[in-house]
């Protein structure tokens, strides 16, 4: 059912060659990446905005959900999550 997981996040690193050696630290959690964007975030130049796809191959809605917060919680412990919204 879900093929690809998207992610988006912040990096706190001085320099872009330190932002990503701390990607390469996230990629030994998550998996190998396929990065989108990867730019300064524009509020706040000490950050970096990453966004990325992984693959993840679950059938199950609910297991697939359960995994990835097993992830997002091996990568840090203030995280915000923000399920699908629905317009009417």
């Amino acid at each position: 059912m879900f093929e690809k997981i998207n992610w988006r996040f912040y990096i706190n690193a001085s320099t872009k060659d330190k932002a990503i050696t701390v990607l390469k630290r996230v990629e030994q959690v998550i998996g190998q990446t396929e990065v989108g964007s990867f730019t300064p975030y524009w509020k706040d130049k000490t950050l970096f905005e990453v966004e990325c796809t992984t693959s993840f191959q679950i059938e199950e809605p609910e297991k697939t959900v359960y995994n990835v917060l097993l992830l997002v919680n091996q990568l840090g412990h203030s995280i915000d999550i923000t399920g699908p919204l629905i317009f009417e």
